[in-house]
């Protein structure tokens, strides 16, 4: 901006030098003589575009056609600035004290074209050259205080490219309004540009011009007002370097809208967004936020935030919050919901999930709330910590409290090459009726719960997700009752038919071991006890298809005896099959009397083998002693020598 000033001052000079002369010379003589003193100052070429001519009435000033400054060497083509016309008029008395005070400026049409170069240089850091001769209208001594009591930029353009960043913006359709009546006094800058086809008014009050132009930290206020909403910032800045503090209030209509102006690609918010803070920005760059408070409907969030900027920002922040519905922060895409993250008969929801705002920060989070509603999961209260490394978020899940119980481990959430997410996980106590409610509007099973999982997904929408789950965990569910069947009724009946909502199973316990892969839950150690039944269960649940076929072999609680009935639950989720498995149970009892048959005859068949095996040694025996009798007998008659 000081350019701009430094501009409005030499022509002003001008002007006063010759406020008499010009009446006798030619217009095409002002405009040389106009143009060369103003190149020798600036170190820029100007040109004169159309007649130059003196105005005497009600200012004495000059009125000017099209007018030129070239741009840098090593800029870009055209002008760095050129306009349709320029009035410079100022007032006859301030004069007669040395003082130039500008009446009346008015730039028709400027277009401002501003570069950076490579070297990080501006093209509209313009410096004078020196002048063969001391100009005639050079005055001794030390410069004239210059004010301007109004200066005005009608229907202008301002562009800006930055070589080193690859960074560009344009504003089209500027109209600005200046009023700075005393050099050492208040200031007010007013009107309207269109951004990013987007109309923006303001209006900036600066409480001490000259302070403020020098750089210094001086009082001032701000309001910008567009379709997107309002912002107000009340507190004092400078320039030089840039440095703030005050109170900023924000009332965004269209948050989106707003972030994208700030040359953010926007966090998908639902809007409307209200906020204010104490806000510090130091010239090292930080940015500090105390006694934030940011409102979106019944969400209500507080606390501490510090940035620091650089390449990417690093964001630390405290904050604590009431009750939190995040799906109402975000809109339907991000949240990767349509009304649930489920959909009863439809499956899992396929609305894209997009947390790619994870990457355009750094930083560690603290957050306490008394609740938080994730649409498919309700938990609190809640302590986490956060910290999110280039696009990778790491939750430490400190004490997060979910349907009566708690939940405790680590949650990763990657969006680095694609979106994934990791946890590892335990929770205790979990009410199960109203968390599968919540996740898969089933409430057929009331019991408190304690598990373990580990898991890993990636996808880009809750049914991918689901369908690529992998992972481990076990679980211990306490005292219930399965709402739907009465697993008792169908072990002393064989009768399909007991079920319905009036059924119901109680139980005294189950757990078991599981692991998952590609979206597949399998199980083969199922334990089920009950006061009137004992079970064992093995199969699989499709948590990707939402479906199941699982068996579960039922029998009596003292395993005294009877006819062991596997019951199958097989179908989706939304209509699960129970019925008991009579082939199987009759197979079985087939297969134990067979077996028992089969025992029988083996013991009779031993028996008899061994009956037989007794007599032949006894006949063996019996025929050895007789022989032995016999020979003993014709040993004797030898020895005696009888017959």
């Amino acid at each position: 901006m000081r350019w701009i000033f430094r501009l409005i001052g030499v022509v002003a000079l001008l002007v006063v030098a010759g406020v008499v002369a010009v009446s006798l010379i030619p217009s095409d003589k002002i405009a040389a003589f106009a143009a060369r003193e103003l190149s020798n100052r600036l170190g820029r070429e100007v040109r004169f575009l159309g007649e130059v001519r003196p105005v005497f009435y009600p200012v004495v000033g000059v009125r000017t056609g099209g007018i030129s400054i070239a741009n840098a060497e090593w800029a870009g083509e055209g002008a760095m600035l050129s306009a349709d016309s320029l009035l410079v008029g100022v007032e006859i008395a301030p004069l007669l004290s040395g003082d130039i005070r500008i009446a009346e400026l008015r730039i028709g049409a400027p277009v401002i074209r501003l570069e950076r170069g490579a070297n990080g240089r501006g093209n509209w850091e313009i410096g004078a050259s020196a002048p063969a001769a001391p100009s005639a209208t050079a005055a001794a001594g030390a410069p004239p205080a210059i004010v301007i009591a109004e200066a005005r930029i009608t229907d202008g353009s301002v562009s800006f490219r930055d070589r080193k960043t690859g960074g560009s913006w344009a504003a089209e359709h500027v109209d600005l309004t200046l009023n700075a009546p005393r050099a050492d006094g208040p200031a007010s800058l007013a009107g309207g540009l269109r951004y990013l086809g987007t109309d923006l008014t303001f209006a900036l009050d600066v409480a001490e011009t000259g302070a403020f132009l020098a750089g210094r930290v001086t009082p001032l206020t701000f309001a910008l007002k567009a379709g997107f909403g309002n912002v107000d910032w009340q507190g004092r800045a400078g320039l030089s370097p840039t440095a703030a503090e005050g109170r900023l209030a924000l009332d965004l209509k269209d948050p989106d809208a707003a972030l994208a102006l700030a040359g953010s690609a926007g966090a998908g918010l639902a809007g409307p967004v209200r906020a204010e803070s104490t806000v510090t920005f130091t010239d090292t760059g930080g940015l500090f936020l105390r006694q934030a408070v940011l409102e979106q409907g019944s969400n209500r969030i507080a606390g501490d935030i510090d940035m620091a900027f650089g390449a990417v920002p690093v964001v630390t922040a405290r904050l604590e919050a009431g009750a939190l519905n995040v799906p109402a922060m975000f809109r339907p895409q991000l949240a990767g919901q349509s009304g649930s993250g489920s959909a009863s008969n439809a499956g899992w929801s396929k609305e894209r999930i997009d947390l790619g705002f994870l990457q355009a920060f750094d930083g560690r989070i603290a957050l306490s709330a008394a609740s938080v509603d994730l649409g498919d999961l309700i938990l609190g209260p809640v302590r986490l910590g956060a910290g999110i490394d280039k696009g990778r978020a790491v939750l430490a899940l400190d004490n997060i409290g979910a349907y009566g119980g708690s939940v405790t481990g680590t949650y990763v959430i990657n969006t680095r090459n694609g979106l994934s997410m990791r946890g590892d996980l335990v929770a205790k106590g979990i009410r199960l009726q109203p968390l599968l409610v919540d996740l898969a509007e089933y409430d057929r099973l009331t019991a408190p719960a304690d598990a373990k999982i580990e898991f890993l997904t990636s996808g880009d929408s809750m049914d991918k997700m689901m369908k690529a789950l992998s992972g481990s965990g076990s679980f211990a569910i306490g005292q219930g009752e399965i709402i739907g069947f009465d697993l008792a009724g169908m072990l002393r009946t064989l009768d399909p038919s007991y079920r319905g909502d009036a059924n119901k199973t109680i139980f005294s316990s189950i757990t078991g071991t599981y692991r998952i892969a590609a979206g597949e839950l399998l199980n083969d150690d199922l334990v089920f006890k009950s006061p009137l039944a004992n079970a064992s269960g093995a199969g699989r649940i499709g948590i990707g298809k939402r479906d199941l076929d699982y068996r579960v072999a039922a029998f009596s609680a003292d395993d005294s005896g009877g006819i062991r009935v596997p019951v199958m639950f097989s179908g989706t989720w939304d209509d699960i099959n129970i019925h008991p498995d009579l082939d199987d149970a009759i197979n079985a009892e087939i297969d134990k009397k067979r077996r028992e048959v089969e025992d029988k005859i083996r013991a009779d068949l031993e028996a008899k083998r061994d009956a037989v095996a007794d007599q032949v040694r006894e006949e063996v025996e019996q025929r050895v002693e007789d022989e032995a009798k016999k020979l003993l007998e014709d040993l004797l008659k030898r020895a005696t020598g009888t017959d």
